[in-house]
C-alpha cells in the first residue's frame, strides 16, 4: 500500500517526514522502526550479549530447591494421570473387543442367511457382499489373533515400564 501526501507548505514537510511509513525509492512502503529498549536483566555481563530467550539455563541456588520439589510433584501426578489414561483405554478396548467377539455368532448366521439367499436370486450386489466378507477369513480366527497381539503388547510394555524405573 502506498501513502501519498501533498504538501501545501514548507511546514507540513516535518509532518510527512516523522510520518510512519516512508515511501522508498522504488515506490515501497517500509515502517518506521521503533528503538526497541532491551531490560538490564537480559543482559549477560560475561557474552556481552542480550540473552534471547527467557528459556536458557540459570544458576541453580538454594531458592530452586521447592522449585524442585514442586516440578517433581507435577511429574508425578502426570505420570499416575498418564498410567490411568492407559488403564481406562486398556478396559474399553477389552470391552469394545468382548463386543465384537459376542457378536461373532450373530455375523455368521446373518452371512449363512445370506448365502441361502444369494444361491436363490444371484445377485451380483450380494456376490460383491458375501466375498469382500471372506477374503478377510474367518472372524474368530482374526479375534483370536488379535488377543494374542494385544497380550504380547502388554506383556512387553510391562517389562519396559519395570526396566525404566
Amino acid at each position: 500500500m502506498r501513502h501519498f501526501h501533498v504538501v501545501s507548505d514548507v511546514s507540513d514537510t516535518s509532518a510527512i517526514i516523522s510520518h510512519r511509513a516512508r515511501v522508498s525509492f522504488e515506490g515501497e512502503t517500509t515502517p518506521n522502526k521503533k528503538l526497541r529498549r532491551l531490560s538490564p536483566a537480559k543482559y549477560s555481563p560475561i557474552t556481552g550479549t542480550h540473552i534471547l530467550s527467557s528459556f536458557t539455563s540459570r544458576d541453580v541456588g538454594p531458592d530452586d530447591t521447592s522449585t524442585d520439589a514442586a516440578d517433581l510433584a507435577v511429574q508425578a501426578h502426570r505420570a499416575t494421570t498418564r498410567e490411568q489414561q492407559h488403564s481406562e483405554e486398556r478396559d474399553e478396548f477389552s470391552a469394545l473387543r468382548s463386543k465384537v467377539e459376542a457378536s461373532v455368532s450373530i455375523l455368521k448366521a446373518t452371512r449363512e442367511k445370506l448365502l441361502c439367499l444369494w444361491a436363490s436370486e444371484g445377485s451380483r450386489e450380494l456376490e460383491y457382499v458375501l466375498g469382500a466378507w471372506n477374503k478377510t477369513g474367518d472372524l474368530s480366527a482374526e479375534l483370536q489373533r488379535n488377543r494374542k497381539l494385544v497380550a504380547q503388547l502388554e506383556s512387553r510394555g510391562s517389562s519396559t515400564g519395570a526396566q525404566e524405573t
